[in-house]
């Protein structure tokens, strides 16, 4: 009885055995297994990666993962578009009746070759030993190289070797199909050697902003002229003013501190203004005593009704930043106004609208404030109007007084080149005598040029180049290409001959932008012109300018021929001119825009290139053609081949080789594209599905 309880015992431990492990393999084989079939080729398969059918093994895969070097994804997207041009240009090579024999490759790898991604590499020193100079092919140490270094077996590695092969011969047929004639090379020579050198004075936007004295009335013009301007900012920006806690506007009157007579005088800063502090010096208490007490006059007439606080801001402040405009500093929040100084923000903080502090003594002066309004929640158009033209007639006003600065400019120009030679046959001056050279430092020079991204890098090395010309002593300035929207600024109205009596007349004493100075912008007459020009000046009304700085003038060059000209972008207008119009000292018609900048340009001269320097450059320069051209072709062929075949499917790496996880472990969205090589703008990016 008790050894049959024993057998029947056995047979169902036996068939409990055989039922987990029967569990088992249908867990980890069966169909609801990962990587059975989730999109790409499965884990459960010995194959990497399918290529229009044809598989590379896993220890297919291993070869390169281990010769590729980098972080494991950045890894595996490599191999996998390593492999994948390897097979569709050996698959080309097959097509084609092209064949690798094992004897081949046994041939190379005695030569101390290594075939990969197209290349063949010496890795003569890892295989061969070294005997009295001379060197042996070791098999031990290629079978130490190939099964210990690289885990992979001889087998594998030959095959792989005999793809890699078949894929180069391919690849070399590809490359050798492109031609290139000595024809070809003398124009591209011509073109890179056929230089000039020219003269630009340029009038910046942010100098005439500096010098604005915008006032309430120009604000108020500006609204009237320009209300879609300011509704499409408001609309851009109308988030800013939902639920706006507490704000109060703000108005000051400022007078500076006096300083002993033996210190330097300091330029008068107001709060809130950019204007640097004062420099320490001994307080003379009498003087800032007188200052304060005028103060105290003004605001008890402020109180009486006899002046308007702001009346009172723009004929007594002495804050330039804010004094044409009454005073007013804006819109401050009333927990925290930020008026630059503990006393400041504290007495805004205890007016009511319509209020005047008392006068307040800081160390950089005094100051009366007034809050002339207050606001809080969600703010209308109407009530953010003015403070939103504020900002943008100083961004559209400086552009249109430096462009009409320009355009004047020009004309005076034209005018001095037509002038009659003198008794001693000198002609009128050309713009390196009406204005003084601009001075830059070669560091700043070189840094214009390698910190530009918009430069590729063979046009890069040809300006840096160039550079290296205008650091010779014969030139000892120049510029070098920086990106820039480049058009055709504005031209004189019907490209009025220089001297005319529709030209903009010149300044007088104290303005800029003529032969004498800078332009000023509010005092010159507009001449309409043509509809048809975008960039026409405006009938706009400018307010007035402070002093504004003399332009200088840049000599920029010599520079080879391209559509991207030194300091101005892309302008095909201004370098056929240049190029192949203008006689040296020639004055290019039109303004320019060059950086945001308005510029006016002079040839100064051009240089033809040597033919015997050809001659001497001709062979090197097909080849050099011929290369980048065969590159092009190979990588045309691989684009198009690679994204039929994935679009048709025929592209599949193995899904766990590509799937990536969290520190949770857990699966992250696929983030390699098959074809991502050729990919340009956002598919470029990995992850895209």
């Amino acid at each position: 009885m008790l050894q049959s309880m024993r057998r029947s015992g056995a047979s169902i431990f036996i068939y409990l055995i055989f039922g987990i492990l029967i569990v088992v393999f249908v867990l980890n084989f069966g169909p609801q297994s990962k990587g059975s079939g989730e999109g790409c080729t499965g884990s459960s398969s010995n194959t990497a990666l399918t290529v229009n059918g044809s598989e590379v093994s896993r220890p297919g895969f291993a070869l390169p993962y281990q010769i590729a070097q980098g972080p494991v994804a950045t890894r595996k997207i490599q191999v996998f578009e390593w492999l994948i041009r390897r097979e569709m240009l050996a698959q080309e090579a097959e097509s084609r009746g092209m064949r690798v024999t094992d004897d081949a490759v046994d041939e190379e790898i005695k030569r101390g070759s290594l075939f990969f991604d197209m290349r063949r590499e010496n890795i003569k020193k890892s295989l061969f030993d070294q005997v009295d100079n001379q060197f042996f092919f070791s098999y031990p140490k290629l079978q130490n190289l190939v099964e210990r270094n690289w885990q992979v077996s001889m087998t594998s590695f030959k095959e792989a070797q005999k793809r890699e092969m078949l894929a180069g011969l391919m690849a070399e047929l590809i490359r050798n199909g492109t031609q290139v004639s000595r024809d070809e090379a003398l124009q591209q020579f011509l073109y890179e050697n056929n230089t000039v050198t020219f003269d630009a004075v340029k009038f910046q936007p942010a100098v005439y902003r500096a010098a604005m004295r915008l006032t309430e009335d120009d604000v108020a013009r500006f609204v009237a002229g320009h209300e879609a301007e300011i509704k499409a900012k408001f609309t851009t920006d109308e988030r800013l003013y939902k639920g706006v806690k507490p704000q109060l506007s703000v108005r000051q009157i400022f007078m500076a501190k006096p300083v002993p007579s033996a210190a330097p005088a300091a330029p008068p800063a107001g709060a809130g203004s950019d204007s640097p502090p004062a420099p320490a010096a001994a307080p003379d208490t009498k003087a800032f005593d007188a200052v304060v007490a005028k103060l105290e006059t003004l605001r008890s007439d402020i109180a009486a009704g006899k002046v308007k606080f702001a009346d009172a801001a723009k004929a007594k402040s002495e804050d330039e930043a804010t004094k044409y405009l009454g005073g007013n500093m804006g819109w401050r929040t009333a927990e925290s106004p930020q008026l630059g100084d503990t006393a400041l923000n504290d007495a805004v903080k205890a007016l009511k609208p319509g209020e005047v502090s008392a006068v307040i003594k800081t160390d950089r002066g005094a100051y009366l404030l007034q809050v002339e309004n207050k606001r809080e929640g969600d703010l209308t158009f109407d009530q953010v109007k003015n403070e939103l033209a504020v900002e943008l007639a100083k961004d559209v006003w400086s552009k249109e007084a430096a462009k009409r600065a320009a355009i004047a400019a020009l004309a005076e120009a034209k005018a001095e080149l037509a002038k009659p030679a003198d008794d001693k046959g000198n002609k009128g001056k050309n713009l390196d005598g009406l204005y003084e050279r601009e001075q830059m430092s070669p560091d700043i020079e070189l840094q214009r040029i390698l910190n530009d991204p918009t430069l590729p890098d063979d046009q890069k090395q040809r300006l840096l180049q160039e550079y290296l010309k205008m650091r010779q002593p014969a030139i000892k300035t120049g510029s070098i290409i920086v990106e820039s929207k480049s058009v055709q600024a504005g031209w004189l109205a019907s490209q009025q001959t220089a001297g005319s009596a529709e030209a903009p007349a010149p300044a007088g004493e104290g303005s800029a932008g003529s032969a004498a100075g800078s332009a000023s912008p509010a005092a010159m007459p507009v001449a309409p012109a043509p509809a048809a020009n975008p960039m026409a000046p405006s009938s706009d009304k400018l307010p007035e300018f402070g002093p504004i700085a003399k332009a200088s003038v840049t000599r920029l060059g010599p520079v080879a021929r391209s559509n991207r000209l030194v300091d101005f972008g892309e302008a095909p207008a201004l370098v056929g001119m240049l190029f192949d119009t203008l006689q040296p000292y020639g004055l290019a018609d039109g303004v320019y825009d060059a950086q945001g900048a308005y510029a006016i340009v002079q040839l100064v001269s051009r240089s033809q290139p040597d033919m015997k320097e050809f001659e001497k450059k001709a062979d090197n320069m097909i080849q050099l053609i011929k290369q980048r051209r065969s590159g092009d072709a190979l990588m045309g062929w691989l684009k198009d081949r690679c994204e039929t075949l994935y679009k048709a499917g025929k592209i599949k790496p193995a899904a766990d080789l590509i799937r990536e996880y969290d520190d949770q472990g857990k699966p992250l969205p696929t983030s390699y594209k098959p074809c991502i090589t050729y990919a340009t703008g956002e598919d470029s990016a990995v992850g895209l599905e």
